[in-house]
């Protein structure tokens, strides 16, 4: 599973557990170039884990979390996840709990 590039799990329902077990794959495949997630909650406190396995993938390039119940804690957590991201050039975080100081 080294080879993966895309993570499409949009509308799903994760559960809490769900999302703690992608997150432990995720970090492990630092490679993936996409990743969807839109319409799930991560809000979850695995979702916090989830977002920030996203810290050493340097190579996404989009990334949606449309709809995933985000708020500015979380939003704050995902800014530092990929702060060293330099490829990404897609990010959707539309419909989230972001207001206009967190955009």
């Amino acid at each position: 599973m080294r080879d993966l590039k895309q993570v499409y799990m949009s509308h799903n329902k994760l559960s809490n557990e769900s999302l703690g077990m992608l997150a432990d794959a995720i970090a492990v495949n630092i490679e993936i170039e996409e990743i969807s997630l839109t319409h799930n909650d991560l809000s979850l406190p695995n979702g916090l884990k989830l977002i920030r396995a996203l810290k050493n993938m340097k190579q996404l390039k989009k990334l949606s979390l449309n709809s995933c119940m985000l708020d500015q804690g979380m939003l704050q957590e995902l800014v530092n996840s990929l702060s060293a991201n330099e490829s990404l050039t897609d990010l959707n975080l539309y419909s989230n709990e972001i207001n206009s100081d967190g955009a």
